[in-house]
């Protein structure tokens, strides 16, 4: 669209200036005839009503003026910037833990909030990801090849463990 716009400002002023140009050309001859005809013919000449009134002279060309449509426009544009605290600028990240070898890896991880986890299963058992305290942490038993994903909404330490392993343990802190 930039390099558009040179050629369509340009197009517009041509068409504007001839239409100004022939409507200028058209009013200055409305009710002008007789003044443009001759008082009375010369010898040798026909009449003014056998030669009819003088062709209306073309209008004066019109001088493009010079763009230099390579060039690129530069449009600034203020911009107001609202204060956002700085975890809304944040983009929110995924971050994985694995469930193998009856063990969560890793074991600890620190995410902000609106973040999102996934815990995928890679042992032959099943496991969960279960809160030690609270409910934030409450999934269902999910097989080999399966995950649990949670997006955490606050912030805080949250421990968890497997419900049917509970040596296997894990810590995701959320700030």
């Amino acid at each position: 669209m930039n390099k558009l716009l040179p050629i369509i400002l340009i197009l517009i002023l041509c068409g504007v200036g001839f239409i100004y140009i022939t409507k200028s050309a058209s009013q200055n001859n409305v009710g002008n005839e007789a003044a443009t005809l001759p008082a009375s013919p010369s010898a040798g000449e026909p009449p003014a009503s056998a030669v009819g009134p003088e062709p209306t002279p073309a209008p004066a060309p019109v001088a493009e003026p010079k763009v230099d449509v390579t060039a690129k426009a530069k449009i600034e544009t203020p911009v107001k910037v609202a204060s956002v605290p700085e975890k809304k600028l944040m983009e929110n990240k995924t971050t994985h833990i694995s469930a193998a070898g009856y063990a969560f890896s890793p074991a600890s991880i620190k995410v902000h909030v609106s973040d999102v986890v996934i815990w995928s299963n890679t042992d032959s058992a099943s496991h969960t990801v279960t809160s030690d305290t609270g409910s934030e942490l409450a999934s269902d038993y999910f097989k080999k090849g399966e995950s649990f994903t949670h997006t955490f909404k606050s912030k805080g330490t949250f421990t968890y463990h497997c419900e049917p392993h509970p040596w296997m343990k894990g810590t995701i802190i959320v700030e």
